[in-house]
C-alpha cells in the first residue's frame, strides 16, 4: 500500500515544479501515513551515477531510503532538483509481513528498467511459480512487488513487446494469485509505462482507519479511491499520480489499462489491459513556443547619429 508518481517532460524538470507548491506539499505530507521509506528513479544523460542502469547514451539513476520522506533532507533535495526529463517517485507503506529494509524498498532496478508498485498481491508465494529459476535467482528482497517486476521482465524478454508483456504478466498474476492491486510504474531510458491494474480491488479501509482513527484525518481520495490513478497533461509534461496529491485538472486513468509514454516515437497512448489493441491517444508534451522577438523600430533619417548627439566613439 503505497503512493506512486510518474512524469515525462520535454526538459529536465523538478518534481516540486511539476506539482506546484501546494501539490508538492501534499506529496511530502503523504509520507506521514506512507512512512516506511521512499524511492526515486529518473532518466539522466550520460553514464549515470550511484545506482544506475544504462541504455545507449541515457541511464536510469535511483535513490532509495528506509526513512520517512518528510524527515529526510535527501528527499526534498532531489524532489526540488531538475534530475531528468522523466522519472518516478514511490512512498512506501509496507504490506504486513514484508520487512522495512533497503532490499524491499522501491524502485527496483534491473535490465535497464526501474519499477515501483502500489498494492498487495495475495498468495504471494505462488508468484515464484511464474518465474524461471534464472529469474528467481535475481530476487534481492522478499516482496510481492519485486517478484511482479521480475515476471514482467521475463515476459519482455520472451515477447520483445513491452505492452504485451505487461498485459500477459497482469493476467498471469490474477489467474494464479487472485485479486489485488497491480498498479505500477516502469521506467526505462526510452519509455515510461504506468499500469492501472486495480480490477475492482477495494480500498484497504480497515488498515487506513486503524492508522488514523478518524476518517477525516485521511488524505484526499484515500477512503474510497485509494487505488485510483490520475493524470494531468500540461503543454510540456505529463504527470500521473495516486490519489492524495491536491491540485486541479486531474483526469482518471481508465481502470485496467496501461499508459505508455514513448520518448522515441513521441506518443502517449492508453492500452486496455485485456485487449491492448484498444487504444486512446493523448497529446505528447511539446516545448513551450518561443516568445516572439521584438525588433526595435528603425530610427528616422532626421534623427542625429550618435556622434552628433554628443556621444564619443571609443
Amino acid at each position: 500500500m503505497c503512493r506512486l508518481l510518474a512524469y515525462a517532460s520535454v526538459r529536465d524538470a523538478p518534481v516540486a515544479e511539476l506539482l506546484g507548491a501546494e501539490g508538492f506539499g501534499s506529496l511530502e505530507a503523504l509520507s506521514s501515513l506512507h512512512g516506511d521509506g521512499w524511492g526515486m528513479a529518473w532518466t539522466a544523460d550520460g553514464p549515470g551515477t550511484g545506482a544506475s542502469a544504462a541504455a545507449g547514451d541515457r541511464s536510469i539513476d535511483t535513490k532509495r531510503s528506509t526513512r520517512r520522506a518528510l524527515d529526510d533532507p535527501s528527499f526534498h533535495a532531489l524532489a526540488t532538483s531538475a534530475l531528468g526529463r522523466s522519472g518516478l517517485v514511490h512512498l512506501r507503506w509496507a504490506t504486513l509481513g514484508f520487512e522495512v529494509r533497503k532490499e524491499n524498498t522501491h524502485p527496483f532496478l534491473c535490465d535497464g528498467w526501474a519499477f515501483a508498485h502500489n498494492g498487495s498481491i495475495p498468495a504471494v508465494d505462488r508468484l515464484d511459480g511464474l518465474l524461471s529459476p534464472a529469474y528467481r535467482a535475481r530476487r534481492r528482497g522478499d516482496t510481492d512487488s519485486e517478484r511482479y517486476f521480475l515476471h514482467v521482465l521475463e515476459r519482455i524478454e520472451a515477447t520483445g513487446d513491452v505492452v504485451a508483456a505487461i498485459c500477459e504478466a497482469v493476467a498471469d498474476i490474477r489467474r494464479v494469485c487472485g485479486q489485488g492491486s497491480l498498479n505500477a510504474v516502469l521506467l526505462s531510458p526510452m519509455m515510461l509505462a504506468v499500469v492501472h491494474g486495480r480490477a475492482g480491488t477495494p480500498p484497504p479501509r480497515e488498515h487506513l482507519l486503524a492508522a488514523v482513527g478518524d476518517p477525516g484525518n485521511l488524505p484526499i481520495g484515500h477512503l474510497d479511491q485509494y487505488y485510483d490513478l490520475r493524470y494531468r497533461c500540461r503543454q510540456d509534461a505529463v504527470v500521473v499520480a495516486s490519489t492524495g496529491i491536491v491540485g486541479e485538472d486531474w483526469t482518471d486513468v481508465p481502470q485496467d489499462s496501461v499508459l505508455i509514454i514513448d520518448y522515441l516515437q513521441k506518443l502517449v497512448r492508453v492500452h486496455d489491459l485485456e485487449d491492448p489493441a484498444r487504444t486512446t491517444e493523448l497529446p505528447f508534451p511539446a516545448p513551450a513556443p518561443a516568445a516572439p522577438t521584438t525588433v526595435p523600430p528603425a530610427e528616422p533619417d532626421d534623427v542625429a547619429a550618435p556622434a552628433e548627439r554628443g556621444y564619443v566613439k571609443s
